[in-house]
């Protein structure tokens, strides 16, 4: 049996244009407002995480597995982002050894 994580409520004030935006999203995805918010908030975070990671891995901050943490995806998933963002991936050995030992502590 799963445990159901509490919730939390907000308030926030939006500008016309952002609220029917946001009444034309839930409408068309036939959900409640509440329901259509909260999966923009996690778009817009998992967005958020992926441009963190990659600018800190384009600026050498992090290495290719840390940036995939960063962004919660897999480390295929952020070899696919890098390419696709253009970034140049230069991999050491370094790097390399930081990855295989942030692989075997995941398991």
């Amino acid at each position: 049996m799963s445990e159901i994580s509490p919730k939390r409520m907000i308030s926030i004030r939006l500008d016309e244009d952002l609220h029917k935006q946001i009444q034309q999203y839930s409408k068309e995805r036939g959900e409640s407002k509440t329901k259509a918010m909260t999966e923009l908030i996690k778009l817009g975070l998992e967005k958020w995480r992926m441009e963190k990671a990659l600018a800190m891995y384009r600026e050498r901050k992090v290495s290719l597995w840390k940036a995939a943490s960063i962004a919660n995806v897999s480390l295929w998933e952020m070899i696919d982002k890098i390419k696709e963002y253009g970034i140049y991936m230069d991999y050491t050995e370094d790097e390399l050894a930081e990855d295989i030992k942030a692989l075997s502590e995941k398991r």
